[in-house]
């Protein structure tokens, strides 16, 4: 899988995790989320290790407003980026 939204590695590890989770995190998920995710067993724990000290899941293991919020802009695929006018015609000075 792509890294989502050209995030930094450790972030988009996290990104993917968390939508993976179908409904909560349950407790010896590691193995099953590893599988669906491509991620290695270890990258899991270490994901879900940020995902908890971040906040992203509750104390059900749902996710929290600022989980889906991290999963919606880690899955886009590009930034939106204001259009900036140009002159198509530039002048070039000291010619």
């Amino acid at each position: 899988m792509a890294n989502p939204g050209g995030l930094p590695v450790p972030d988009a590890q996290v990104v993917l995790l968390l939508s993976t989770i179908r409904g909560r995190w349950r407790r010896g998920a590691e193995t099953e989320l590893a599988e669906r995710s491509g991620l290695t067993e270890p990258e899991v724990r270490e994901a879900k290790r940020r995902v908890d000290q971040d906040g992203l899941l509750d104390s059900n293991g749902r996710l929290t407003d600022d989980g889906h919020a991290a999963v919606e802009a880690g899955l886009q695929s590009e930034r939106k980026r204001p259009a900036i006018p140009t002159n198509p015609n530039p002048t070039i000075l000291g010619l």
